[in-house]
């Protein structure tokens, strides 16, 4: 499918992406959706006035049952299960980053400054790990940049010019030396929740045979998550802003959409 379309990087990622979904899903208990129902909720009945206007929540889930139901029962029909997937990692809500991020692909170049297809291992089961409750994402990196600040300060007794450089470097995660005790404490939450899961993900795919337990290792114990947030672009419309401002990048070159 992805071949066919010409999408090289959802085409090469595929297989591995597929996979890491599907585990993740058995991972834990999930709500009553499926998939198809989630695509159509995203895709379509999200649009649909009529289910706004229903005083309550009870309401509205019922309203909207009654499209997303049909509709979800017809796209099984004549979807695909490729179709699908394809439809839900372009499309699955990534969290917040100056607007909303929308699929796996804009996950990655926001929070990665890469392709999808660029991605570590350990990177990707990260962000399949995080659908659940993508806000974690940023609490992740968060925790992470406060490690490497208190790792910095601890070991190598850096100069006051090197941790200021540091501190303007990593502006977007907001972690200095004044809060990062606070943060390593606060964010450890999240850190265990999402690092729990990508361990129970590793896990079932070399069950499943979709890695070698090499590859599980080298993701757990040598792979990093190295988060590169984008910078921003502020306007009115942010998200439109940031998205032409990648493609001016990509097509013309770094920082020549300024």
């Amino acid at each position: 499918v992805a071949a066919g379309r010409g999408i090289p990087w959802l085409e090469k990622q595929s297989g591995i992406i597929e996979d890491t979904f599907a585990a993740s899903f058995r991972e834990d208990a999930r709500g009553g959706s499926s998939i198809s129902n989630q695509v159509m909720e995203m895709l379509y009945t999200k649009y649909i006035t009529a289910i706004a206007e229903k005083p309550s929540f009870p309401e509205r889930q019922i309203e909207q049952k009654k499209y997303e139901l049909p509709a979800s029962a017809t796209v099984d029909w004549f979807w695909t299960r490729n179709d699908i997937l394809e439809a839900y990692v372009n499309e699955v809500y990534g969290g917040h980053l100056y607007s909303d991020i929308r699929g796996f692909r804009s996950q990655a170049e926001m929070y990665f400054m890469k392709g999808l297809h660029d991605l570590n291992l350990r990177e990707q089961v990260m962000l399949v790990a995080a659908i659940k409750k993508p806000s974690r994402i940023k609490e992740y990196a968060a925790f992470l940049k406060a490690e490497e600040l208190r790792d910095l300060l601890e070991s190598k007794r850096p100069s006051r010019e090197a941790v200021e450089k540091w501190t303007d470097e990593n502006g977007p995660y907001r972690v200095d030396r004044k809060n990062y005790r606070e943060i390593l404490e606060s964010k450890l939450r999240a850190k265990l929740w999402i690092e729990g899961r990508m361990r129970s993900i590793l896990r079932l795919l070399r069950g499943d045979g979709v890695i070698t337990a090499e590859e599980e290792r080298d993701a757990w114990s040598r792979q990093k998550v190295r988060f590169r947030f984008a910078p921003g672009s502020y306007s009115i419309d942010n998200r439109l802003v940031n998205n032409i401002k990648r493609e001016i990048d990509r097509e013309l070159g770094a920082d020549r959409s300024d």
